[in-house]
């Protein structure tokens, strides 16, 4: 259980998959809109540091002012640049009518290039594919990802959500082609959705694939109680997909651990051995910090589980030639 006081545990770091690279098991997601763009964002990111986070998070189709923060908070503090990594996601821009998926040749390296010039760096520790490209295939996606990591801009890759048999296609043409693998692969997992377990994650396991989970909680009620109705917890509008009878448990273990709802929920997918790290928004709360240091008895982690109900998949878009 997560120490009271001021003696606050440091967030673990873990090996990512076979890569070698060492990242924090908390990444603060340095694009959330919860992140201020001032002073005081510099601040929040200090915090989650001095707690042991050395793993950030920066997503340019998203904000391109959390590239400028992030380099700002690196020479701000004088932190050294080979203790802290960066990882930035490419792949979605703005168009006047959607937003839109580019991984083509062109978009990858100008997207690299400018990224680098925001966070006034010199190179990006991670860089990761937010999502396939429709109209791009998958020997100019690869092969681009592997020439920014040939210039030096990049050091590893990574591949967004996907379903498996699409990382398997993109992972088995890197190798056969002698190009750069993806050392991680980043999914949508929590305890209301825990459909990778069946095909991506055993894909990742076998590759040697660092796993990273991007959306921990996917609705609020794993972070806040349902709301009474009439003197019971019930909501029929998320009662098929099980989120009233999940929210009631990570409620009970936290009033019994006194603890916040939010920190159990992110213990349980951390305590999962196949999660490697993390991505959290940049709230301002020791709940997020403390879950690292939680560990949940195997009575917890099977009364969380049991009553889960398998929902649909989500669809992802693939690339040209798959």
């Amino acid at each position: 259980m997560a120490s009271n006081g001021k003696d606050l545990d440091k967030v673990p770091s873990v090996l990512l998959g076979y890569s070698g690279l060492k990242i924090s098991r908390l990444i603060v997601d340095c694009s959330s809109s919860l992140l201020p763009d001032s002073q005081a964002g510099l601040h929040v990111l200090k915090r989650y540091y001095d707690r042991g986070v050395n793993t950030f998070e920066v997503d340019s189709g998203r904000s391109r002012d959390s590239e400028v923060t992030l380099g700002k908070f690196i020479r701000t503090y004088k932190l050294p640049r080979d203790e802290i990594v960066i990882m930035a996601k490419i792949g979605t821009v703005e168009d006047s009518r959607a937003h839109r998926h580019r991984l083509n040749h062109k978009y990858i390296f100008d997207a690299v290039q400018a990224s680098l010039a925001r966070m006034q760096v010199e190179y990006i520790d991670v860089l990761y594919c937010s999502m396939l490209d429709p109209e791009t295939s998958v020997s100019q996606m690869m092969r681009a990802l592997h020439g920014v990591i040939e210039a030096g801009f990049v050091h590893y890759i990574g591949m967004g959500p996907c379903m498996a048999y699409q990382f398997h296609t993109l992972q088995n043409y890197a190798i056969t082609h002698n190009l750069t693998p993806f050392a991680l692969s980043q999914n949508n997992y929590s305890l209301v959705y825990r459909e990778i377990e069946h095909e991506i994650l055993p894909t990742l396991t076998h590759f040697g694939v660092g796993s990273i989970v991007c959306t921990p909680f996917m609705t609020k009620y794993l972070v806040k109680p349902f709301p009474t109705m009439n003197g019971h917890k019930e909501d029929p509008k998320y009662a098929n997909a099980g989120y009233t009878v999940m929210s009631i448990r990570v409620e009970h273990i936290a009033k019994r651990r006194r603890v916040a709802m939010a920190t159990i929920a992110l213990a349980w997918v951390l305590n999962r051995d196949f999660v490697h790290a993390i991505v959290i928004s940049p709230m301002d709360s020791s709940a997020l910090l403390d879950a690292a240091s939680v560990t949940l008895e195997n009575e917890e982690m099977a009364f969380l589980e049991e009553k889960y109900q398998p929902v649909r998949p989500i669809p992802y878009p693939k690339c040209r030639d798959m």
